[in-house]
């Protein structure tokens, strides 16, 4: 986690999880989700920088499965796997 605040979150991006083959998001709002996971407050922009850059369309990620948790007051919140297409990743490495 030290290196991830040493940089800025699009940094962060480019650098440690844009070549990724896989990515797990939080679905909701990690201002909610600390409620079920212990997310400290100077990596929240980082973990909501994450699940935006997933969601568009040019990250190169598609849904692979979501998970469901449910907390004992019945709050529901969901994290999803993303995985990196093979072409994108091809193009990425350079390998076939």
């Amino acid at each position: 986690m030290e290196r991830m605040l040493e940089e800025s979150p699009e940094q962060f991006i480019d650098e440690s999880v844009g070549n990724c083959k896989a990515v797990i998001a939080y679905e909701e709002d990690v201002g909610k989700v600390v409620r079920f996971a212990w997310v400290p407050a100077p990596a929240q922009p980082y973990f909501r920088a994450i699940a935006e850059w997933v969601k568009q369309p040019d990250s190169g990620y598609t849904s692979a499965r979501t998970y469901y948790f449910m907390t004992e007051d019945g709050y529901l919140a969901s994290i999803s796997q993303v995985r990196l297409d093979a072409h994108e990743r091809n193009d990425r490495t350079g390998t076939k």
